[in-house]
């Protein structure tokens, strides 16, 4: 299982890359890797500094299994630093989830990392910014760093917002 505090690679397209860190194990997602992701691009033939990517802005943060994603060859492993900065996190997940039926849940729970689940019922305020909580496969992973998306159904949490995909 790769450390934390691992950084990674992945191709965004052709000739751009970018990086994510391992920055934690979260026990009550099966013991997943918690990943940030920077929102830099950089030339693929670039090699920079490490130190100056994990001071980058984050673009997301979701769980994933690191060493899947580096054996089916989503990713390769860039290098090592030790977790020093703080990143706070809030995950959300749907009693709904995988029901195509439901557009719009209203049976949310939220936690943060190693922390017990809260539940809340309709998602509001400051609930509605946590990321989506499910463990997700490297190709998802990947597809959210090219497009922007998982790639998946997932529901909303209000009408005027539509489903994840």
């Amino acid at each position: 299982m790769p450390n934390v505090g691992s950084i990674f690679r992945v191709e965004e397209e052709e000739s751009r890359v970018r990086y994510f860190w391992c920055v934690d194990v979260d026990q009550s997602q099966l013991n997943s890797q918690i990943i940030v992701v920077f929102r830099r691009t950089y030339p693929a033939a670039e090699q920079p500094d490490l130190d100056a990517i994990i001071r980058d802005d984050v673009d997301f943060y979701c769980h994933t299994f690191l060493g899947l994603g580096k054996k089916l060859g989503f990713w390769s492993r860039a290098g090592f630093r030790r977790v020093s900065r703080e990143f706070p996190m809030l995950f959300r997940n749907s009693a709904d989830y995988g029901n195509p039926s439901i557009n719009v849940s209203e049976k949310w729970f939220v936690w943060a990392p190693n922390q017990p689940y809260r539940n809340v019922g309709k998602l509001t305020g400051v609930l509605t910014r946590a990321e989506i909580g499910v463990v997700f496969p490297p190709s998802a992973v990947v597809s959210r760093i090219r497009s922007g998306k998982y790639g998946m159904q997932y529901p909303s949490y209000d009408s005027a917002f539509p489903p994840c995909a």
